[in-house]
């Protein structure tokens, strides 16, 4: 086998007591798994020019890409945070806001109310006086035909 035709991502389980290595065939376009190897004795067989040194690179990489994960998913979460925060202060506003809209609509909706009232009032206090107004011209003209109608009486008899 040729190291060449193979990829070998390291990936470190902190339950485990070694690296685990997936090897990969790129021949063709494929990648297909080729094996799984655990620990670090298989290592030197599969790569003829893998050392302790390789090794201690490849463990300190790894190290590397862990704490740039953990800083990207601190900074994910941070950024989650934010616009989640962003859009409760959103939610809120607009709470506020229709309820600011609602007490000037409800205030809007009083003071039409009062003004009908206060019409309704003034029309009832018209219509009384018009209907006062009409009973005093009625008796008026009841007395003045009855006072007429006596006089041509007095006058026939």
């Amino acid at each position: 086998m040729q190291s060449t035709h193979f990829c070998c991502l390291l990936i470190h389980f902190s339950c485990l007591a070694g690296y685990d290595a997936l090897c990969y065939n790129i021949n063709a376009g494929r990648a297909s798994v080729i094996c799984l190897i655990m620990g670090t004795i298989v290592l030197p067989f599969f790569f003829p020019g893998f050392n302790g040194h390789h090794f201690s690179l490849l463990q300190h990489e790894t190290e590397k890409l862990r704490n740039d994960i953990e800083k990207m998913r601190s900074e994910l979460r941070y950024e989650m945070d934010k616009v989640t925060a962003g859009q409760r202060l959103d939610l809120n506003l607009e709470r506020g806001r229709t309820r600011e809209e609602l007490s000037n609509q409800s205030a809007e909706t009083n003071n039409l109310t009062n003004k009908l009232d206060r019409e309704i009032h003034s029309l009832r206090a018209q219509l009384e006086a018009a209907k006062y107004e009409v009973i005093k011209y009625c008796i008026g003209t009841l007395v003045s035909i009855s006072a007429v109608g006596l006089a041509v009486l007095r006058i026939l008899m």
